[in-house]
């Protein structure tokens, strides 16, 4: 598995969680739940703000790793966690020689 690259995480970094349960109501009125798995699953919303050749370095890495998990260190704890990308990170301009750069990722 691929480490994701280290570059810092700024405080827009943002996580949420999961369940995976999904609630209706049956033709009586009654609400039912199912759970679809059994914990919670993390999903992260991780921004760093870069040089432009440290941007190109992270949509190279997506690409060369947009199917495969790779290994995260979250800094909003300090655990390591597999997760797969959810879609090509957004890069956009922050002024002069800085580039912000958001990824969401998803745990496996």
């Amino acid at each position: 598995m691929a480490a994701y690259p280290t570059y810092g995480q700024t405080s827009q970094s943002r996580e949420s969680r999961e369940d995976g349960t999904q609630w209706e109501r049956a033709s009586n009125g009654a609400l039912r739940g199912r759970a679809f798995w059994p914990s919670d699953k993390l999903s992260l919303r991780i921004e760093h703000v870069v040089a432009r050749a440290d941007a190109d370095a992270l949509i190279g890495f997506y690409r060369a790793n947009r199917l495969a998990a790779v290994a995260v260190v979250w800094g909003g704890d300090g655990q390591t966690y597999a997760m797969f990308f959810s879609r090509p990170p957004d890069v956009q301009h922050a002024g002069g020689m800085v580039w912000r750069v958001v990824a969401d990722l998803q745990e496996s």
